[in-house]
C-alpha cells in the first residue's frame, strides 16, 4: 500500500515537473526558429528626427530621406510569441521593462496582421487599430487620459516596422 502511495506521488512529481520545463527559442536542424520564442528587443527612450539630402548622379533632383537618431538611454521591451520556419505566427505579447502588458499583436507568415492594441505603461491604450493583408492600416490613438486623439488610415510604414 506505502509502495503504491509512493509510485503514485513519484509520477505526480515527475507529471509536474516535466509540464514545468517549458522549452522556449528553439531552432531546428535547418536553423529556423521554432515553437515558443521569448524575445527582447532594445528601443531607445528618445527619437531626434533629421533629414537627408541625397542626391542625383546628375544633381538635378534632391531627395529627402528621413534618418531616425536615437537619444538618451534603451530599454528592453520583452516580446513573446510564436515562430513557424523563422517567421513569426499567431498571436505576440509585448511588455514593458517594468512587467506589465504594454500590447498584444497578430502574425501571420511574419507580418504584423488584424487587430493590435498599444498600452502606455499605466494600462491606458495608446493605439488601437487593425492591419490588412494589403497593410493598410485604420487606427486610432489615445492619450495618457484614454481620450481619442486623432484616426489615422493608411499605409503606416514607421507603425509596422516597430512590430
Amino acid at each position: 500500500m506505502v509502495k503504491n502511495i509512493l509510485q503514485l506521488l513519484g509520477f505526480i512529481l515527475l507529471t509536474i515537473c516535466c509540464k514545468a520545463q517549458e522549452f522556449t527559442n528553439v531552432v531546428d536542424s535547418l536553423g529556423y526558429k521554432q515553437g515558443r520564442w521569448i524575445e527582447y528587443k532594445p528601443l531607445p527612450t528618445r527619437i531626434a528626427k533629421n533629414g537627408l539630402k541625397i542626391y542625383s548622379a546628375d544633381s538635378s533632383t534632391v531627395y529627402f530621406q528621413d534618418l531616425y537618431f536615437y537619444e538618451g538611454e534603451c530599454y528592453l521591451e520583452k516580446q513573446v510569441g510564436e515562430y513557424k520556419n523563422s517567421l513569426r505566427e499567431g498571436p505576440w505579447t509585448l511588455y514593458w521593462p517594468s512587467g506589465n502588458l504594454k500590447g498584444h499583436l497578430n502574425y501571420s507568415q511574419g507580418i504584423p496582421l488584424g487587430e493590435f492594441i498599444i498600452y502606455y505603461e499605466s494600462g491606458t491604450p495608446a493605439i488601437r487599430g487593425n492591419i490588412s493583408y494589403n497593410l493598410h492600416c485604420k487606427h486610432e490613438t489615445y492619450d495618457e487620459n484614454g481620450n481619442l486623439i486623432r484616426v489615422i488610415e493608411g499605409v503606416p510604414e514607421g507603425l509596422i516596422k516597430n512590430f
